[in-house]
């Protein structure tokens, strides 16, 4: 019985389809992963270096990616690092050079990564520390701790996590907790909620306008949080009862509350900005707060815990502030704690919903709301 080769050959290409690999016009499937055999790596180097020709144009991108997976070398790092140092090689060449050096190991690529270092700026610099971060040892550390001045925020963050995980891999002291949230810019601000009096809940009710879904509103529960330096307060369906709240909430679907936010500054009155809906289901207790167009804000799920119930709810991505809200029903109360992102924010193009975030299926399904897979 034949025995089944294994290693670096078994995927090699045939010696007459390194141009199957190199081509820019190539077409050929796996080429792009493949490794090449030894005589095609000695004949590849020489085509990079100038000293062979080649019948066909020759992707510098693919042919450098064929190398690096071929020859993890020294010497496939020197020549790698002598086109990222050229001044006379194209940008988008340069940063692929610093791209792929990323991907050898450390001994082939981290020499020439910082000899790029010292000169570099923009995004080319930004390349460079993404990739000396993949393969830096402490040397790369003390070039990196004189970078005082990042170009831009995607730099920075580059620049910490290149730190970070340097420092990881070598186990050398670093930035832990709150020193290391600090240095990949993670923020956030929690919130808890607070229970409102009768008085408070029939206050809010009387300056509510807007639509209300029918929601005959408890004066016996609800709860009020500060978000986007607003005040909101959660409004609760009658049906469910101080006394029986776990058993309520568990035994059917509900509109189970309004969450309502003041106006503009200086306008007396709450405006509706969230329904909360629940359907019990198999899992446990989908949640989620929904816009009055439709769209799901934030979607979890409610779950046993001894007595009571532990709800999460995460953002589904339609907000430009991140947030999230954890709480426990119990028989008498309810708890909630918003957790709200401040760290920095991007602009982003208007996201798609997502239907795994979705509570209630039945919901999309009465609704006719129209989702899109990911």
């Amino acid at each position: 019985m034949a025995t089944r080769r294994s290693g670096p050959k078994e995927s090699a290409l045939a010696p007459s389809d390194l141009r199957a690999a190199i081509a820019a016009d190539a077409t050929a499937f796996g080429a792009e992963i493949a490794v090449l055999r030894a005589e095609d790596v000695d004949r590849l180097k020489r085509i990079l270096a100038g000293q062979t020709t080649t019948e066909y144009p020759v992707s510098i991108k693919r042919a450098w990616g064929a190398l690096v997976r071929s020859d993890p070398s020294p010497a496939t790092g020197q020549l790698l690092g002598q086109a990222l140092s050229a001044p006379a090689q194209s940008p988008r060449h340069r940063l692929a050079a610093a791209a792929y050096l990323g991907l050898l190991p450390s001994a082939a690529s981290e020499g020439p990564l910082l000899a790029a270092l010292a000169d570099a700026s923009g995004s080319l610099r930004t390349e460079i520390v993404k990739s000396l971060g993949q393969v830096g040892t402490a040397k790369t550390l003390a070039q990196l701790a004189r970078i005082k001045d990042p170009g831009d925020e995607s730099e920075a963050r580059q620049l910490a996590l290149a730190q970070l995980a340097i420092r990881l891999r070598q186990k050398k002291p670093g930035p832990t907790g709150d020193k290391m949230a600090a240095a990949l810019g993670i923020a956030w601000k929690d919130e808890n909620a607070r229970p409102l009096s009768a008085a408070q809940l029939r206050q809010t009710l009387a300056t509510f306008r807007g639509p209300d879904y029918g929601v005959p509103v408890s004066t016996e529960i609800g709860l009020h949080f500060m978000c986007g330096g607003k005040r909101h307060v959660v409004l609760f369906n009658r049906a469910l009862g101080r006394g029986r709240l776990v058993r309520d909430v568990a035994a059917r679907g509900l509109v189970a509350g309004l969450v309502v936010a003041e106006g503009e500054k200086g306008m007396k009155h709450y405006a509706l900005r969230w329904l909360l809906l629940t359907s019990p289901g198999r899992a446990g207790i989908d949640v989620a707060l929904v816009k009055p167009n439709g769209e799901p804000v934030l979607a979890g799920r409610a779950v046993k815990e001894g007595k009571a119930l532990a709800f999460a709810l995460r953002d589904t991505g339609l907000e430009r502030t991140p947030m999230e809200v954890t709480g426990k029903v119990t028989n008498n109360d309810v708890s909630w704690k918003l957790r709200l992102w401040t760290g920095a924010l991007r602009d982003k193009a208007r996201p798609r919903t997502i239907q795994s975030l979705v509570a209630g299926q039945d919901y999309l399904a009465a609704t006719g709301a129209r989702t899109a897979q990911r």
